[in-house]
């Protein structure tokens, strides 16, 4: 838990285990449950959900995050590499998550994002605690746009779109916590 001199604390360490530990007021703690119990905290104190973009993969963030959680996120674009590293998600993280919601992103009117999607909605494929939400598409307009895409207090047709598309998430995400 030290770093070369002994007065000073190190940012964090790694047990013997493996696990990170890092200092926290209360003294050093895994990092994961660090997050975790702040997580709640900070949902409370501010009497409102906390969204937690965690990087890809697995590690002390994703597992703070996960642990904490109503409901786990997992957008997925459609191709061959997402779908076995969901599966490699899911394996982990399914006795330690209350439910899961898996969203497909950036999704086009192509065949290949067919021919994934219809993989998805096979039967065993997305198990509990996990259930498949609400596609959110690809936009175009954002690959391309050299200018702000709406001013005032209104959002533009394209805009609107997509914000009616993070609402479904929301609401799907809502629904499957209650659940």
């Amino acid at each position: 838990m030290f770093d070369s001199a002994p007065t000073e604390a190190a940012p964090w360490a790694w047990t013997p285990e493996g696990q990170l530990v890092v200092p926290t007021p209360a003294g050093p703690r895994r990092l994961s449950d660090a997050i975790r119990d702040g997580l709640r905290q900070w949902a409370a104190a501010w009497d409102c959900h906390v969204v937690v973009d965690t990087p890809g993969g697995h590690g002390p963030l994703a597992d703070g995050a996960a642990a904490a959680a109503d409901v786990v996120i997992l957008p997925i674009t459609l191709d061959q590499w997402s779908v076995p590293a969901l599966w490699k998600f899911m394996a982990t993280y399914a006795a330690r998550v209350r439910c899961g919601l898996v969203v497909p992103n950036r999704v086009r009117d192509r065949v290949s994002d067919g021919q994934w999607a219809e993989l998805l909605t096979s039967e065993g494929v997305i198990r509990p605690p996990f259930r498949l939400g609400p596609a959110v598409q690809e936009g175009e307009l954002l690959h391309s746009a050299s200018r702000p895409l709406t001013s005032g207090p209104t959002p533009g047709a394209c805009r609107a779109a997509v914000l009616d598309q993070i609402a479904a998430v929301a609401a799907a995400a809502e629904a499957a916590a209650a659940s």
